[in-house]
């Protein structure tokens, strides 16, 4: 016992030394001061708004995170004519209405950033996509799922990328009926000013692509377009997508596939290894600058389909619990008048009517962030 006891001993005096040499080690792409400019956003043709968002790449290390490109200017520019400036809408976000673009000539985006950088995308043609077949949804184990189908009879398109936006109706446990005014007294609460019903939306963030270039006929089926877990607030009354089809080149489609891999499949030692994306974006004034994005042109076609909660057999969507009321005194009104951010009046009748208050989260649907004005494509 004493020998292997001496033996431990001598063991970590070997190795105590070597334990206080260990020095953290910050390789140089965390510690970098790589600010590259990054470009998302598609050329739109039609009635659609083109949009694009720019931004500065962070280092893995930099807890701020990708910062927006606020000043540029922006352009998109046609090979043989035609300019489009885009307007500036703050936080790095660009936009033009409905450009009705020449199919028969090529197009690229022209960019001049704040620190005076100029950067170029290659000319890109203008691609029409074919239309939606059909948008659909059905009930699956996760709890609902997406899909759409396409086809271009002529086999020209073979490249799809699609996004969506989807728009969802939310309510709260209570409901207001009256509303406070300056004085801290109360008044019925307007149609206009209901703020027990919002509507929320959200845009696409995963890559979406198919390819057809493999087969015989470029037909597209049943390509999952997003899934919805069951017991979501998104589907708790009604839920709208909106759902737009691009036709790409095959550049484009190379391009977003390698990043989706990058970004999407990289959990285990099975998926695909990081490999270096190189879009169509260019600094002209430091040519050894890389710039992260690819710029493509369309005129794009869409589909909007609604699920309402009463379609589905199941869906274990739970309220907000605990939420309840309190009567103040009558002369305390005005105080709680002062603080719109914390409580909402209501009206309560048992028997007689009374003012009543309750926290925001369980009486203002924008308290989740949800907007209380409908969509004007919202049925009811």
């Amino acid at each position: 016992m004493k020998k292997s006891l001496l033996g431990y001993w001598c063991l970590y005096f070997l190795l105590f030394p070597l334990m206080n040499c260990v020095q953290p080690y910050v390789p140089p792409v965390i510690k970098g001061n790589n600010t590259y400019l990054v470009v998302d956003g598609f050329i739109r043709n039609g009635q659609d708004s083109t949009i694009i968002k720019l931004s500065r790449s962070a280092n893995l290390g930099d807890s701020a995170g990708p910062q927006p490109e606020l000043t540029a200017q922006v352009l998109i520019v046609g090979q043989t004519s035609g300019t489009y400036p885009l307007i500036n809408l703050g936080n790095g976000e660009y936009v033009t209405d409905q450009l009705n673009l020449d199919i028969t000539q090529n197009y690229q985006l022209r960019i001049v950033a704040s620190n005076g950088s100029q950067y170029v995308s290659d000319y890109v043609p203008v691609r029409q996509s074919p239309p939606i077949d059909s948008l659909h949804w059905q009930p699956d184990s996760v709890g609902v799922s997406i899909y759409v189908n396409s086809h271009d009879p002529q086999g020209n398109t073979r490249y799809y990328q699609w996004d969506y936006t989807e728009t969802w109706e939310h309510r709260t446990v209570l409901t207001s009926t009256i509303e406070f005014v300056s004085d801290g007294s109360v008044i019925a609460r307007p149609p206009a000013d209901e703020i027990n019903r919002c509507w929320t939306n959200d845009n696409s963030t995963d890559i979406l692509l198919a390819s057809t270039a493999g087969l015989s006929q470029d037909v597209v089926n049943e390509n999952p377009i997003h899934s919805i877990v069951n017991g979501s607030e998104q589907i708790s009354f009604l839920y709208s997508i909106l759902v737009r089809q691009y036709a790409i080149t095959q550049g484009a489609y190379e391009y977003w596939e390698n990043l989706k891999k990058n970004t999407e499949l990289t959990g285990t030692i099975f998926d695909p290894q990081p490999s270096e994306v190189l879009g169509n974006l260019h600094c002209i004034t430091n040519p050894a600058e890389p710039v992260l994005g690819y710029v493509s042109a369309c005129s794009p076609t869409s589909a909007r389909i609604f699920i309402d909660r009463y379609q589905l057999y199941i869906w274990n969507f739970i309220p907000l619990s605990g939420c309840s009321f309190f009567v103040p005194r009558p002369d305390s009104l005005a105080y709680y008048a002062t603080l719109p951010s914390l409580y909402q009046p209501l009206l309560y009748c048992p028997s007689t009517c009374f003012t009543a208050l309750a926290f925001n989260d369980c009486i203002d649907c924008r308290y989740e962030g949800g907007s209380n004005v409908k969509p004007i494509f919202w049925p009811n």
